[in-house]
């Protein structure tokens, strides 16, 4: 629905009130597994830039994307969005072009967190983030900014977005922990487990032999790279070649 814009304007910019939510039982399982895990199954194209980091550390998250386009300097359709969400949900907050002002502070935080959303992640900056520290509310965020918006709009909601370099659409799933962030479409839920947790599976098989002080590089068998490379280790100390 896109309401009370003029035409001109809403051709350009959308806002539907809905988006595809999988069952939250559904997702329990990702609790068990790590970004990491999940994106060495699904590959790089999934996860978002490596700038979009915690407000702070610990959180891990799972649910799917509630998408936000803000206009500059802007923040109304992510207040809009924010009414328009439901429990477990994750915000995705992006902007048209580089943003001057924070898009997420505590007066949100206090109300996602009362709604039951899952966490926010913030293509742009957010301020009070001593609060959110505090409350531990998971926030992402790019960067920082005392400044605050108007909130006059127009913008977008649960349309694709580009968040953190990968293009976003209403309803895939964010997973976010300390690592990073990854993105993938519901349809790949049950793959992404699946890889996931057959990664954490290989590593502790490996665990009580690397507790012993054997090193991946023997388990892997990496020698044959090594070779490859042309980089076997000489004998003695490294002395300067003159």
């Amino acid at each position: 629905m896109t309401e009370n814009l003029p035409q001109s304007v809403s051709k350009k910019y959308q806002a539907f009130a809905d988006l595809p939510r999988p069952d939250r039982e559904s997702l329990r399982p990702f609790s068990e597994v790590g970004v990491s895990d999940v994106m060495e199954g699904l590959g790089l194209e999934t996860l978002l830039g490596s700038e979009i980091r915690p407000v702070w550390h610990g959180a891990q998250i799972i649910g799917p994307a509630l998408t936000v386009l803000n206009t500059r300097g802007d923040t109304l359709m992510m207040h809009y969005a924010l009414e328009l969400s439901k429990a477990g949900d994750v915000l995705v907050i992006t902007c048209e072009e580089e943003n001057p002002s924070a898009t997420w502070g505590k007066m949100v935080t206090v109300a996602a967190m009362g709604r039951g959303i899952a966490g926010a992640i913030i293509d742009g900056s957010v301020r009070d983030s001593a609060h959110i520290r505090e409350v531990k509310f998971p926030v992402w965020t790019r960067s920082y900014s005392p400044r605050g918006s108007q909130r006059k709009g127009p913008g977008s909601i649960n349309v694709p977005v580009t968040c953190g370099g990968v293009l976003i659409h209403p309803g895939d799933l964010i997973m976010a922990d300390d690592d990073g962030i990854v993105v993938f479409p519901q349809q790949k839920m049950e793959a992404a487990l699946a890889a996931a947790k057959a990664r954490v599976q290989r590593e502790e098989n490996m665990m009580s032999k690397l507790e012993q002080g054997i090193t991946p590089y023997t388990l892997l068998g990496m020698e044959e790279a090594v070779k490859k490379a042309g980089l076997t280790a000489k004998p003695g100390e490294y002395r300067d070649q003159d």
